[in-house]
Formats: C-alpha cells, structure tokens, sequence
C-alpha cells in the first residue's frame, strides 16, 4: 500500500473549494484540477474522499453512466437564507 503524500491543505478542503467556484464538475474534471496541487493523487484517493464528503451531507454525486459522475456541492436551508 502506497504511503499518501502530507499537503498543507486537506483535500476535502481543496475539493469544496474548486465545487464553491464551480459549482459542479465530473469527477475527471475535478481530479485534474486536484492534481495541479496534488500531484500524487490517486483515483482511490478521491474516490474515498468524495464518499466521505458525501456521507456528510456536502457535495451530491449523480452517475452520468459508463463510470463517468458528477459531483455538485449540497447547499443548505441555513445558507441560502443568508445569501
């Protein structure tokens, strides 16, 4: 089992970041973006933080078919009455 890489900013945090200015994206759309700061990067690796994410209730994913998927940050009833 390959040791995973320490980078200043979780992921999870990088992921909700990139789906705050895009708003949604397919998981290679995403995984490329990722890789521009997290070289190392896996597709088990973001695969495991995607389930994570979306087991809190933070981002949606939807299967596009042929293992293509789209993730979508969740927005909640709290901050749509603030914005």
């Amino acid at each position: 089992m390959r040791k995973m890489e320490w980078y200043p900013r979780p992921l999870r945090n990088a992921i909700v970041e990139i789906l705050e200015e895009k708003e949604a994206l397919t998981t290679e759309e995403l995984a490329k973006k990722l890789k521009e700061e997290y070289k190392e990067l896996t597709e088990s690796e973001l695969d495991r933080e995607l389930m994570r994410l979306e087991l809190n209730g933070i981002v949606s994913i939807t299967s596009l078919g042929r293992s293509r998927r789209r993730v979508e940050l969740v927005r909640r009833q709290a901050q749509a009455h603030t914005q």
